[in-house]
């Protein structure tokens, strides 16, 4: 089982457009879980974990989870940043977001970098 994992639970919304909802105002995105929550996630599912790996975001000038949903997503740095990679990739024709993916995020069993997601294997 794979959650977004940050260092403290939040809530994010987005405005516009989340899959079937088209609504123009905000939107219910994700659920971000902390530790307390993710351990209560799991122990309310009658399964035991058999160990945990941290999906963490290395900092970085591409640095994409920062921008898009941590501290960095006020910053106006960011619009523009998605303007031009929209621009490459439609030139390229290559996911950009592969290659900063490959690069900024490393799976590690400890916490390390910026927390982004967990992945847990689950025993019943």
């Amino acid at each position: 089982m794979t959650v977004p994992y940050k260092s403290q639970s939040n809530i994010v919304y987005t405005n516009g457009a989340v899959y079937e909802r088209s609504k123009k105002t905000k939107n219910f995105y994700a659920r971000e879980y902390d530790e307390l929550m993710f351990n209560q996630l799991v122990e309310s599912t009658g399964f035991s974990s058999l160990g945990c790996f941290f999906i963490c975001e290395k900092k970085g000038f591409f640095a994409e989870d920062y921008y898009k949903w941590g501290p960095g997503k006020n910053r106006l740095l960011w619009k523009y940043m998605i303007k031009i990679r929209q621009k490459l990739e439609s030139i390229t024709r290559i996911p950009i977001t592969k290659m900063i993916a490959r690069h900024y995020l490393k799976v590690t069993p400890e916490n390390t970098y910026r927390l982004v997601n967990i992945a847990v294997k689950l025993k019943i």
